[in-house]
């Protein structure tokens, strides 16, 4: 997953040989990591590597300010959407600095992993080379393949698939990672292969948010440079008839029906809904804030502290959006989500603006890996693991870089027959 050069270059462009070029290496050293910690079942090697990630992709945080050509390449989007990022790490430093019960280690550990994810986006956006887009996404879905498929097969000749180990959320994510990675290239027999291994380990979780979202992201129709009314067309027929299928699947089959509809009998909107326990979680979280803490929250991991000191046995509000308000605050929650719902604006129009597979590949795969993270947010913890974030650290940053470089084009071969006329 590494960044190389363009076989030609526009004239005017400055090659950047620094090491902080090939960043984009943490979203391997990520998934390498994950499967480490996975197979010794230690959770507490999960603390010091993910900030030693932090901290070896921080060194680097210098060089990516200092690219000045770079910054000056980039549009007024791309521009909104980096520096909101950073002012959303800056924020978030401040708060473990100065939040309530000062330093603290869930605190500096989910810092940590917003760190590796900013400054892996800044590297990738500000880097003077060119991205090899089609390398990127089969690495990714490579790796997320090894991160997730072997662990599948083994509880499913240990345990049946019932196994415990195959639900862990970190597994599904990777796997979500893959599905995401194998429907936005062309369909081969091994993409189709990758598509169906995927979505096994995703249903075999019963994992609510990441079945929905997998139905959706299958959904999508075959990659083909087409208008995009017709591509809409043709996703939200499809859509439509997955939305009926689900529909069928969590009222007839009773895995499903257990944790969609029924396990804590929690209603939502006079709604009968399956949330296992969190509609609790949440409502502890949200009692405990008052005017003060609604603004600039509690402090970093503060919200972490508050959920095991109230459940023991569960240490997650398993809502990003609610630990980010509770943590840091109504500055910090829109610090997070404006960019955030930015960038899947952005990403969105340039998949349509597109006319090359491979680029169409690129901001389609970070629209929906972001669409993965906005709405995993609301049920589950995707926000502080750093297998994860980093990869879509490098889709972020590889889509506003490769859009910049795609108007310098624009710019290009428009100057050209002005320069040829001139002379």
């Amino acid at each position: 997953m590494s960044i190389r050069g363009s076989r030609t270059e526009l004239k005017g462009s400055k090659s950047d040989p620094t090491i902080a070029n090939k960043l984009p290496v943490v979203a391997i050293v990520g998934l390498s990591w994950l499967m480490l910690s996975e197979v010794v079942r230690d959770n507490n090697l999960q603390g010091p590597l993910t900030v030693g990630l932090a901290a070896l992709v921080s060194v680097f945080l210098p060089l990516v300010f200092a690219r000045r050509h770079s910054w000056r390449q980039l549009g007024s989007m791309q521009t909104w959407i980096s520096c909101l990022f950073g002012f959303f790490l800056v924020w978030v430093i401040f708060r473990l600095v100065t939040g309530d019960s000062g330093l603290s280690r869930n605190g500096i550990q989910n810092v940590s992993v917003y760190a590796v994810f900013v400054v892996v986006l800044l590297a990738v956006t500000t880097s003077a080379k060119s991205i090899n887009t089609s390398q990127l996404i089969s690495t990714t879905r490579n790796l997320a393949a090894i991160g997730s498929l072997p662990f599948f097969a083994l509880a499913a000749v240990t345990d049946g698939l019932s196994g415990r180990f195959i639900g862990t959320g970190s597994i599904t994510a990777i796997a979500a990672i893959g599905l995401i990675m194998s429907v936005v290239v062309p369909r081969t027999l091994w993409t189709r292969l990758f598509i169906l291994a995927f979505f096994l380990v995703i249903f075999a979780s019963l994992s609510r948010t990441y079945i929905v979202y997998a139905i959706f992201c299958l959904t999508l129709p075959p990659l083909r440079l087409s208008a995009l009314g017709s591509f809409l067309r043709r996703w939200f027929a499809r859509a439509a008839a997955a939305a009926v299928a689900a529909i069928v699947l969590m009222t007839q089959y009773a895995p499903l029906r257990d944790r969609f509809l029924v396990n804590d009998g929690a209603t939502i909107a006079g709604l009968s809904v399956g949330t296992s326990g969190r509609i609790n979680i949440w409502a502890a979280v949200s009692s405990h804030m008052d005017d003060w803490s609604l603004t600039f929250g509690h402090g970093a991991g503060q919200a972490e502290v508050l959920v095991e000191r109230i459940f023991v046995v569960i240490t997650q509000p398993h809502n990003d959006y609610l630990r980010l308000l509770y943590d840091f605050g109504l500055i910090g929650l829109l610090l997070w989500i404006i960019p955030l719902v930015s960038a899947l604006i952005f990403t969105f129009r340039m998949s349509s603006k597109m006319r090359h597979s491979n680029e169409i590949s690129l901001f389609l795969a970070t629209f929906l890996l972001l669409g993965l993270l906005t709405t995993s947010g609301l049920l589950d913890n995707m926000i502080i693991y750093v297998f994860v974030m980093a990869p879509i650290a490098v889709f972020i940053g590889a889509s506003l870089h490769e859009a910049a470089n795609t108007n310098r084009r624009i710019s290009h071969s428009i100057d050209l027959p002005r320069e040829r006329s001139r002379t």
